[in-house]
């Protein structure tokens, strides 16, 4: 069976030839099917790095997932498990997956670090990022009160359109009436850049990769000065993968991004969601061509469709743009079919899937 071929049977599979509706019409034992009959590489799927993916610890995760579905309003498909990614990864043939979860109050860091350091030292297959949070050290300041999100004695509440969600792992975030977005250029407090840096000194020596944040859920506008600490204890140490873009919220945006990469030309970045979910105009007019920025394909294929995928592989080059998968959100097969039928060489789909990784992360 030819690539030709497959590819034909794809857009047939679609009804329509919008592979935007592949995923909803191919159940799991088909999609394993179908990636292995797409195996395009010489030495097999094993060496697809997925560059974005978020676990929990089992008794946790599926209250997780189920509130960062209902903040984006999607189904999500998977529990958020360790053992879920493993059972994915096997059946499409992903060799490697960087693993990260966020932490949404200081207190989180240091535990969160722990696991994702602990499963990535007993999965040869996973890859740990940190994370870090703004307020360690003392410094509360640069929260956004204007975020939809308070806290209950059952963890954080995200308010939006479709009412409330609980995530219970994104405990002690507070929105209180007297803080205010700080995005003075990003001075640093002495106290509160100590103990961030003890911190990735800490992360480096358990051998973790990189370090992960989400300014939409942590409240911190990625340019403002809350977050200046951590980026520059990690510029020219560790890649940062940062949640880029989101509509709703003014606070990991292409424009802000840019301003960040401005002030720190040493830090390596990858801006999820081709930069900017939702914003990927912007992100390719402000973001492409910059040294140190690069982009995964998580979370954004559904909603692109094909050409405009492929026009954002072209705009950042296939050079800087890694594969994710966003697990828990989506499943991985959808993702390698939605890749697969692009426009793209050989060459190109190995830089995507697993050469670009090796080069960023050292691999």
């Amino acid at each position: 069976m030819t690539k030709q071929s497959i590819n034909a049977g794809l857009l047939a599979m679609t009804g329509n030839g919008d592979l935007r509706n592949l995923p909803s019409r191919l159940p799991n034992h088909l999609h394993a099917r179908l990636a292995s009959l797409y195996n395009y590489m010489p030495m097999g799927q094993a060496k697809i790095i997925d560059i974005h993916a978020h676990i929990f610890p089992d008794k946790i995760a599926g209250k997780a997932t189920m509130g960062t579905g209902s903040f984006y309003g999607v189904t999500m498909r998977h529990g958020g498990t360790l053992g879920g990614l493993l059972e994915m990864n096997g059946r499409c043939g992903i060799g490697r997956s960087v693993v990260c979860s966020v932490a949404t109050a200081p207190a989180q860091v240091k535990g969160i670090n722990d696991y994702i350091a602990e499963m990535a030292a007993a999965h040869p297959g996973l890859i740990g990022f940190a994370t870090l949070h703004p307020a360690m050290g003392g410094n509360g300041g640069g929260a956004d009160p204007s975020l939809p999100l308070r806290m209950t004695g059952e963890g954080l509440r995200i308010t939006g359109g479709d009412g409330m969600a609980l995530i219970p792992s994104l405990r002690g975030v507070q929105r209180r009436g007297n803080l205010a977005p700080r995005d003075d250029g990003g001075t640093e407090a002495p106290a509160h850049g100590a103990a961030i840096r003890a911190e990735v000194d800490r992360v480096i020596a358990m051998g973790l990769k990189g370090v992960k944040i989400h300014p939409d859920f942590q409240g911190y506008p990625i340019d403002g000065s809350a977050l200046a600490p951590i980026l520059s204890a990690i510029a020219g140490r560790l890649p940062l993968l940062v949640h880029a873009g989101d509509p709703r919220y003014d606070l990991s945006g292409p424009m802000r991004i840019a301003r960040v990469m401005d002030r720190l030309p040493d830090l390596e970045i990858i801006a999820a969601h081709y930069g900017g979910y939702g914003q990927w105009d912007d992100a390719a007019r402000h973001l492409a061509g910059r040294r140190g920025v690069w982009v995964d394909t998580s979370s954004s294929m559904q909603a692109l469709g094909p050409e405009r995928s492929l026009g954002l592989i072209r705009a950042f080059g296939a050079d800087r743009v890694l594969f994710g998968t966003d697990y828990p959100m989506w499943d991985a097969a959808d993702e390698l079919a939605m890749l697969r039928v692009l426009n793209l060489s050989q060459r190109e789909l190995d830089m995507i899937l697993h050469g670009n990784a090796e080069r960023l992360l050292g691999i």
